[in-house]
């Protein structure tokens, strides 16, 4: 190597070092801050002219800001507090469901700042769909009067399986995003903008690792039982999403029960429904949605034992899958269905105790913002990796 090239190499070296540590401080400062500067240096075993170079070039970036002082017990000027601009920018989330859109818009620290639902009920086209994600992004942005160049990062949560081109498959729920590249039409709504699909039980399983119950256990698997059926694996606190993300679509599972069909055609909302009609006394007049199902079984388990025991089955079955392959430390139920499942949880912890080395059985506690939650976090992973050089872009 010559001279001029080990000098170079040298220069790379410290500046990507500089760029660590400048990492390390806002990472610190968001999790911890404010700080001083002394703290800071010692906290992260750097010196103390190291950070202040480094805090006063962050200040220029307009990624900290100083707050007020410390009081100091003795002689000398009080130190100043350092703390993340949690307001540099901001991170939209998009959650698609059958029957609505929901926005969020949420600082850099995670905080949802506002949101609101738009129902598309009536929306059959991906022209409408389009424009109800542009009506409802453009209203939370002026409620919150924040301009578009201001989102730093988008993530939408979907039905189906999404590839690494942003191309949904089996959107049953949506069938008119079926095989469309739909990351090419939100580029066009968010042309400067970073932007993550992501699958909507995914999105949940990070959810609950981020803010929920999930956040105990290092490996768990989060199973999402509604409209459709879908679960989502952490492992080592990690998103596995498989080699071309459609890891968790159990719903296309076969197990033969009912003349061969999947699954996700018994448990889920429908089939739950027509299984109470044929089960449960007086169901065909009785039943037109889970809840009142699940409001009649509540109140007497022994009479209906019948279908109590065609849900455990069906449920059971998934959970010894995951128990088989992933081996988690816990199972959490969610989506309409799962999460009021209450019900179920003793004759279902009874037989799962049964099991060589059991998983524990929670049931979520997030509402309807699940996956909202979800895709903040995305989006915010996003934005943390690319915080200095949209600074430094913006400057």
């Amino acid at each position: 190597m010559t001279l001029s090239q080990n000098k170079s190499t040298e220069a790379v070296s410290a500046q990507d070092m500089k760029i660590t540590n400048k990492k390390t401080i806002l990472k610190t400062l968001s999790l911890n801050g404010p700080l001083s500067r002394t703290k800071l240096a010692s906290q992260l075993n750097l010196s103390k002219t190291t950070v202040s170079t480094l805090v006063s070039e962050l200040l220029k970036e307009k990624l900290v800001l100083e707050t007020g002082s410390i009081s100091s017990s003795g002689a000398g000027r009080n130190a100043v507090e350092i703390t993340f601009n949690a307001f540099f920018g901001y991170v939209l989330a998009i959650d698609i469901g059958r029957y609505w859109v929901r926005f969020s818009i949420s600082n850099l620290n995670g905080e949802i700042l506002n949101k609101l639902s738009r129902n598309i009920s009536t929306s059959k086209t991906l022209e409408n769909l389009m424009g109800h994600i542009l009506s409802g992004t453009t209203e939370l942005m002026a409620k919150l009067n924040i301009q578009q160049k201001q989102i730093l990062s988008v993530c939408v949560s979907a039905p189906g399986i999404i590839d690494q081109q942003g191309i949904l498959k089996r959107t049953l729920a949506l069938p008119q995003l079926e095989g469309i590249h739909f990351r090419d039409h939100l580029d066009k709504l968010f042309p400067e903008t970073s932007i993550r699909i992501e699958n909507d039980i995914n999105v949940a399983a990070v959810a609950e690792n981020w803010k929920g119950i999930g956040s105990k256990y290092k490996t768990f698997v989060f199973l999402g039982i509604g409209s459709g059926l879908g679960c989502g694996f952490i492992i080592n606190g990690q998103l596995f999403r498989g080699v071309t993300g459609s890891a968790g679509e159990i719903g296309f599972l076969r197990p033969g029960f009912t003349d061969d069909v999947p699954i996700e055609y018994e448990l889920s909302s429908d089939g739950i429904v027509q299984a109470a009609k044929r089960f449960i006394p007086y169901g065909e007049n009785l039943f037109h949605d889970v809840k009142s199902v699940f409001e009649v079984v509540s109140e007497n388990i022994n009479e209906n034992r019948l279908f109590i025991n065609w849900l455990l089955k069906r449920v059971l079955y998934l959970i010894e899958i995951f128990n088989c392959v992933i081996n988690p430390e816990a199972i959490i139920l969610g989506g309409g269905i799962g999460s009021n499942l209450s019900f179920l949880m003793p004759v279902l912890k009874s037989h799962i105790s049964q099991l060589i080395d059991p998983p524990t059985i929670e049931i979520s506690k997030f509402g309807d913002d699940i996956q909202l939650n979800g895709a903040t976090k995305i989006a915010l992973s996003r934005v943390s990796e690319e915080l200095l050089e949209l600074a430094s872009k913006f400057a």
